[in-house]
């Protein structure tokens, strides 16, 4: 279990900090070709509903919780 926790820490914590990362340049691309009055461009197909920034801190505290809990044990 212990290897888990340091395993899941190691995973969400990068896996977090490239979904903030990806969400920022969606946006900014996003948001040129808006200025370049492209406006039916919706570069976050999958989501239909644009980025979720609470997504990438999510899984960074996430992460840290696997790892403090790994470091506890």
């Amino acid at each position: 279990m212990k290897l888990l926790h340091l395993i899941m820490g190691i995973i969400l914590v990068p896996f977090g900090i490239t979904v903030i990362y990806v969400n920022e340049c969606l946006a900014r691309k996003q948001e040129e070709l808006h200025r370049r009055r492209f406006k039916d461009v919706n570069l976050f197909w999958p989501y239909l509903i644009g980025p979720r920034p609470w997504a990438g801190p999510v899984l960074i505290i996430a992460g840290l919780f696997f790892l403090i809990m790994y470091f506890l044990k």
